[in-house]
């Protein structure tokens, strides 16, 4: 082989190795509803907690997406300091077209909205302080959570 050979081949070899420094990915358990009872809220109350901090998980026990998130997102509740409440019902106010950015700031539970479910707010000093809607939005601002 000649150097050329060689030279091409050292970074490809290097790519294919094991690399020590990624995470292990952590098994995340089944979890149920169930395990959150005592952390459920209603619509109605979700803006008007007792506590100054908190996030709110909107989910439908139906909602394909929150069911694919289901496990996860109760193991980070379960597990993180922050304080994580769960509303679903068939009162929760909903628009598809609306634009999550513009209920920040609301502080009055009947001028809120989600866009839909899965949805988490964020909630300081009982009025929005942020607001992800989707599957992908929310799963990763709760791994921030950990």
């Amino acid at each position: 082989m000649s150097i050329k050979s060689i030279l091409f081949l050292i970074p490809i070899l290097v790519s294919c190795g094991s690399n020590n420094n990624q995470k292990e990915d952590k098994k995340i358990p089944y979890h149920s509803y169930d395990e959150i009872k005592e952390k459920q809220t209603l619509w109605e109350d979700s803006l008007s907690i007792n506590t100054k901090d908190y996030y709110v998980y909107f989910y439908s026990p139906i909602c394909h997406f929150c069911d694919e998130i289901r496990n996860e997102v109760i193991d980070i509740s379960l597990h993180s300091k922050s304080l994580v409440y769960y509303c679903h019902g068939n009162n929760i106010q909903s628009d598809p077209d609306l634009i999550p950015e513009s209920m920040i700031g609301v502080g009055n539970i009947l001028d809120f909205k989600i866009k839909g479910v899965p949805s988490l707010i964020e909630v300081k000093n009982n009025i929005v302080n942020q607001h992800y809607c989707g599957k992908t939005n929310v799963i990763n601002f709760m791994r921030t959570l950990v």
